[in-house]
């Protein structure tokens, strides 16, 4: 069976996969190939191409982060960089959470929390965006720093929808 097919071969059918398991000398069932040799050899290929065209991209951040990437280690790998922004990221979002209920702030809350979010924040985004520079200057790009980049963002895109509806007191009474 060919990607496609088991592609095309529906959630109910298991008939697609299951001809291909195989049990092996010691009694353990082994999974089929899901991808074949084709696939195998674009994905060990594959380089991911972003591009950012904004003007404060192109005119001040991009100096920024160059001017920061330079001065780190090159033994430092990418995903500590991305582990490493989540950790202050969830440090601010925490201080935060923990004077503010998630939806209402009370008005007699300290303005430090905030100010700490706010800061966790940027270090955050400097962080996310150094990862990749990074990961081009040592030569260490991989699917696997893709994916952990790109899981750390839509992880915290859901504490900043949390955030969010904290300082504008959504479902505030």
């Amino acid at each position: 069976l060919s990607t496609l097919d088991l592609a095309r071969a529906s959630v109910s059918d298991h008939s697609a996969i299951g001809d291909r398991r195989s049990e092996a000398e010691d009694g353990t069932t082994t999974m089929p190939r899901i991808l074949n040799a084709a696939a195998l050899e674009a994905l060990a290929n594959y380089n991911y191409a972003g591009a950012d065209n904004s003007l404060f991209y192109n005119h001040v951040a991009c100096h920024y982060l160059n001017f920061i990437v330079a001065r780190l280690p090159k033994w430092l790998a990418p995903n500590v960089i991305t582990l490493a922004g989540f950790a202050v990221f969830l440090c601010g979002y925490t201080c935060l959470m923990l004077h503010c209920d998630v939806g209402a702030c009370p008005a007699d809350a300290p303005r430090w929390p905030f100010f700490a979010m706010a800061a966790s924040f940027i270090a955050y985004q400097t962080l996310d965006n150094l990862d990749g520079k990074q990961a081009r200057r040592t030569k260490t790009s991989s699917p696997l720093g893709e994916f952990v980049d790109h899981g750390v963002d839509a992880v915290s895109l859901g504490g900043l929808q949390a955030l969010y509806g904290t300082l504008f007191a959504v479902g505030a009474e």
